[in-house]
Formats: C-alpha cells, sequence, structure tokens
C-alpha cells in the first residue's frame, strides 16, 4: 500500500519487521565493530584460517613428514575438519560474549538479547562460509582437489548441527558468564584441547579401542568426521561414529540453551 510520506512513519509494524530490522541493524553494528573500517580487518578475517590451516599443514609434514592420507592432500582433510570446527568455535566465543557487547543497547526495549545472538549467528555463519568458499578457490588454483563435497547436501546437514550446537553452547554460556563471570576463562581453556580431541587435525582411527571409545562421547568426533565422510571421496571413518548422538546432543544443548535463556532474560537485560 503506498501511503504518502506524512503518514508511513504512523504506519505501524509487525513485531517481526520491528526484530527483522533490529537484528540487521545490530548486524551491520558488529560488522563495522568487527572490521573497524580498515582493510585489514577483511584481510584478517580470511588470512587468520589460512595461516592456521598452514600452521597444520607444517606440524603434519615437518613433524611427522607426511604430506598425503589415502589419495588426498592432507591440506583437503585439514580444509574439511577445519570449516566446521572454526564455525562452532566463532560461534560458541561469539555468542557467548554477545549480552555483555551490546548491553548499552538494552536500553530500547525494541533490542532483546536473543536479538543480539541472532544477529552474531547469522553474520558468523556467512563470514565463515566465505572464507572458506575463498579458501577452497585458492587452492583448487593451486591444483588440490576434491575441493567440493562429494555428498553435498549430508555435508550441509553436519554443517548446519556443528552451526545449531555452536549457539546452543553460546547462549548458555551467555546466560553462565552473566551469573559467574569466571566462566569466560572456560572457553579458551577447553578450546584447544577440545580441538585435538575432536579429531580437527589428526586422524584418531589409530589409538586404541578403549581410547577411541571414551572420544565418542564427545559429539564434535562424530560431526567432524561425518563432515570428512561427506566431503572426501572414500573416506573411512572411525568405526562407532554415527549422526543420532550428535543430534540428540545438539537437541538437548539448544534446549537448556533456550531454558537458561527463558530463566534469566530479565537479568540480561538488567544487570
Amino acid at each position: 500500500m503506498n501511503l504518502p510520506a506524512s503518514q508511513r512513519a504512523f504506519v505501524r509494524r509487525s513485531p517481526w519487521q520491528i526484530q527483522r530490522a533490529v537484528v540487521f541493524a545490530l548486524m551491520m553494528r558488529e560488522l563495522k565493530t568487527r572490521f573497524e573500517g580498515r582493510w585489514t580487518g577483511v584481510l584478517w578475517l580470511f588470512g587468520q584460517p589460512m595461516a592456521e590451516l598452514l600452521m597444520f599443514l607444517w606440524m603434519n609434514t615437518v613433524l611427522r613428514g607426511r604430506i598425503n592420507r589415502e589419495g588426498y592432500d592432507f591440506i583437503v582433510f585439514l580444509l574439511a575438519g577445519l570449516v566446521g570446527w572454526r564455525l562452532f568455535r566463532m560461534l560458541w566465543q561469539r555468542l557467548s560474549h554477545g549480552v555483555n557487547s551490546n548491553k548499552g543497547l538494552f536500553g530500547f526495549r525494541q533490542v532483546k538479547p536473543m536479538d543480539t545472538f541472532i544477529a552474531r549467528a547469522c553474520l558468523e555463519v556467512v563470514l565463515e562460509l566465505s572464507t572458506f568458499v575463498l579458501i577452497a578457490l585458492v587452492l583448487a588454483r593451486l591444483g588440490y582437489s576434491p575441493l567440493v563435497p562429494v555428498d553435498p547436501l549430508a555435508w550441509l546437514a553436519v554443517i548446519g548441527m556443528l552451526v545449531l550446537l555452536g549457539i546452543g553452547l553460546g547462549i548458555c554460556f551467555a546466560v553462565l558468564i552473566d551469573v559467574a563471570p569466571r566462566v569466560d576463562n572456560l572457553i579458551h581453556i577447553l578450546s584447544m584441547p577440545l580441538m585435538i580431541l575432536s579429531g580437527v587435525i589428526f586422524h584418531m582411527n589409530r589409538l586404541p579401542a578403549d581410547i577411541m571409545a571414551m572420544l565418542q562421547y564427545n559429539p564434535l568426533l562424530h560431526l567432524i568426521e561425518l563432515a570428512r565422510v561427506a566431503y572426501l571421496p572414500g573416506y573411512i571413518p572411525m568405526q562407532g561414529i554415527n549422526a543420532t548422538y550428535p543430534a540428540v546432543f545438539t537437541l538437548c544443548t539448544l534446549t537448556l540453551a533456550m531454558v537458561l535463556y527463558r530463566w534469566r532474560r530479565q537479568q540480561l537485560i538488567a544487570s
């Protein structure tokens, strides 16, 4: 409906339209804060994951003397696991600090803590997947393959579970940090050990059976292995890997996140 400009200001917007405008504004604010209006911020966005990839490649080739695994380049093996891990880790870290970073905005009654979670989650997914595409194109130009998942739908399903798990843990930690700020230290303490135990850097197939059985309580290990199954042709995962356990764990984490958020939403705004 076309209305005169003088009347448009008085048209009531639906709650969905208000939330969409708030989330978009928060995304633009976050984007500006992240890059600080400098091209070096964009360079760091794409340079950091490439540096991680090259560091892990160096660790494998120089320290272990190996560059190939079962017919594909080790850098592709790394990329297949690293993209999902980075999505999970960045969502976990960014969302856990979403409330504290936007305290001043909660004075506006349209802005809710959940809006900050949605905005950060959308932004992280877009940025990390864009980074992955760029790195894949660079590696393809250098002659590495395969850089397209052999089963794109299965790969997207696994990436979706990693995203939801990162969102769930991020919201849980955001609430816990508001209650006990020292919990924030756990994220930094757990990040690197969890990365190693999830099989992002090294294959866990050659570990003793009892250790492998213990490691499989980690849902991230299942998801990283499933991501490689969907990405790499002929990839053989660890025995016992399945999609049911991480799916149930992700659903429980999201449920816990919503319960904690519902319990503390007013305190998150007021604190």
